[in-house]
């Protein structure tokens, strides 16, 4: 499938984006809730923090830049940065990092200055 348009079902479905999700470590068929997948993906974000922090946050300079269209983001990350990384499929990394861009990762990982309260 295009890049481009599994992406878009990822968006617009996003019990099936972390179902796929889990389907890359696991090989588990039963069906899992969506919030159930959501804490197993935080799960591996905690573990995996350190290293996505070096990709996205100095790779990347996430923090330093604005992208305003979500798929292209979603695209650079998963391509240009997590395959290196992680080498999974292609499909695999676009999964993860929509789910990084979609659900706020992104922000906890480098917060941009603008977001900070100086107070």
């Amino acid at each position: 499938m295009e890049q481009q348009a599994l992406i878009t079902m990822y968006l617009a479905d996003k019990t099936k984006l972390y179902q796929d999700w889990f389907a890359i470590y696991n090989t588990q068929t039963e069906q899992q809730s969506l919030e159930s997948l959501k804490k197993r993906f935080n799960t591996w974000f905690d573990s995996q923090e350190k290293a996505l922090r070096k990709i996205i946050c100095n790779e990347l300079d996430y923090d330093k830049k604005k992208f305003t269209d979500q798929i292209a983001l979603i695209t650079i990350i998963a391509t240009d940065y997590l395959t290196v990384t992680y080498d999974f499929s292609t499909d695999s990394v676009l999964i993860i990092a929509t789910i990084l861009v979609v659900d706020g990762y992104l922000d906890r990982l480098c917060p941009r200055i603008e977001t900070l309260n100086c107070d």
